[in-house]
């Protein structure tokens, strides 16, 4: 075991959303459905890149990588354009991949649980939206050196090379992303090929799930009620059977085609009727869940 790589897994790595991700709040608590007994609160929150954070932790992360990678390499890309044809514009494409995230198994929902994802999927299809999550921009990702391909994505390099160095018993590939421009537009992106060893000791200490906790406050700060947004694979990705991790400050569907810089979820709460008029605020917070069974819990 790499003591330096340990060390780094257990303090930084284990709390990677709490390091990368930026938290806040958006508008006051609104009433929703009002039952016999009860009344549904919602509460909005933005999820964006806290770059400062996350780019501490990156340029820790790829220094220790760079001396023990057996291969690695550097991605750029474009988020508006694509391998089709040598560079072909995808503005006209993003629309349909917008729509795709919020309805395919490896986009955005797929940070829930099967089962709310289900619920959301058939909600967007019948309403056109998805009451609980937005978001305004996605962008693609492809290798801007791969330009003989005709898909997006780092097509090339998944199902060539990195399978190729894959083949290598219990090996597996970091990505990570290294820097941004132009509002995420523009980004380059650092991958790495770790033997078995080192693989061992960072599994261990990823944190493939978060919980976004909303906190219902009356007018002196004090709890109402709350209730949480169970999340897998925000920012910390996983694909291949566990074989490809990708860490950036936002999610990266899991063929890593795509990318969302900025969601905003809405999570309802229910509060008793009683206590409804004490709702004056809310905040959100973070936690870090390592073991996936902590995560479970529902959207609605």
């Amino acid at each position: 075991m790499n003591n330096a790589l340990a060390a780094f897994a257990r303090s930084r790595l284990a709390n990677f959303h709490r390091e990368a991700l930026l938290i806040t709040k958006v508008g006051e608590p609104e009433a929703g459905t009002v039952s016999d007994s009860d009344v549904e609160v919602m509460a909005s929150c933005q999820i964006q890149p806290n770059m400062k954070g996350y780019l501490a932790l990156a340029k820790e992360f790829i220094g220790l990588l760079e001396k023990r990678a057996e291969q690695q390499g550097v991605i750029t890309s474009d988020g508006l354009r694509t391998s089709e044809r040598n560079g072909r514009d995808a503005r006209p494409y993003l629309k349909d991949i917008a729509a795709g995230t919020l309805t395919d198994w490896g986009g955005l929902l797929g940070i829930f649980a099967s089962d709310v994802h289900q619920r959301l999927v058939n909600q967007h299809a019948t309403a056109g939206q998805c009451r609980y999550v937005s978001f305004p921009t996605v962008f693609l990702i492809y290798d801007e050196q791969v330009t003989a391909d005709y898909r997006s994505g780092v097509y090339n390099l998944a199902w060539q090379r990195w399978n190729n160095l894959l083949q290598q018993q219990g090996t597996c590939i970091v990505i990570l992303l290294d820097s941004a421009k132009n509002l995420f537009r523009h980004t380059t992106w650092r991958w790495f090929h770790l033997a078995a060893s080192d693989c061992a000791t960072i599994a261990p200490y990823v944190p493939m799930t978060c919980r976004i906790a909303f906190t219902l406050t009356d007018s002196a700060g004090g709890k109402v009620e709350s209730d949480y947004y169970p999340l897998k694979q925000f920012g910390v990705g996983q694909v291949d059977n566990d074989k490809i991790l990708s860490l950036a400050p936002f999610f990266v569907n899991d063929d890593f085609e795509h990318y969302i810089p900025e969601v905003t979820l809405t999570k309802s709460v229910v509060v008793l009727k009683n206590d409804v008029r004490r709702v004056k605020d809310f905040a959100v917070t973070i936690e870090e869940v390592l073991k996936a069974g902590e995560a479970a819990g529902n959207v609605d």
